[in-house]
């Protein structure tokens, strides 16, 4: 019998730039999170330089336990576009790396205004630990279907 691959946390960063305020940037990774797993979460800021001089800080939310991240992944999947699930499900090994994390990048500006989407640049990361094995992208993909991240 097949053990299911089931998931363990996530842990969302959002890098917020000089000319940004952290506040806000803090709130478009808050806006990806369901509201009634907002009081278990908690932003952990780190003040930081820039490649270039420049000040910037990191912000970082962990979601732990299964029941939870599950609930993450089930309403980041409810409301992300048929287009950004099939981008990421035809693609899905490149949103997968070898310790078998799945990497989501999602629009930071979107977020702040409680969308969903995928974007390359400037995102809030969202990275999600699964365990069991096998841990493959056939079995992550199997898991991300069963939580509607993925048609």
């Amino acid at each position: 019998m097949e053990r299911r691959l089931t998931v363990s946390s996530a842990e969302l960063s959002v890098i917020a730039h000089a000319t940004e305020d952290i506040e806000k940037v803090c709130l478009s990774a808050k806006n990806l999170i369901p509201s009634d797993l907002h009081d278990t979460v908690s932003f952990k800021k780190e003040h930081t330089t820039g490649h270039h001089g420049n000040p910037i800080a990191s912000v970082k939310a962990t979601i732990a336990g299964q029941e939870a991240t599950e609930r993450l992944i089930t309403d980041l999947g409810s409301r992300l576009s048929s287009l950004d699930k099939n981008i990421l499900s035809d693609n899905l090994s490149q949103f997968v790396d070898n310790d078998g994390n799945l990497y989501l990048r999602l629009d930071k500006q979107a977020a702040y205004l409680g969308e969903v989407q995928l974007k390359q640049q400037d995102p809030v990361r969202v990275r999600i630990r699964f365990q069991g094995r096998p841990c493959t992208v056939e079995t992550i993909r199997r898991a991300c279907q069963e939580m509607g991240l993925i048609s």
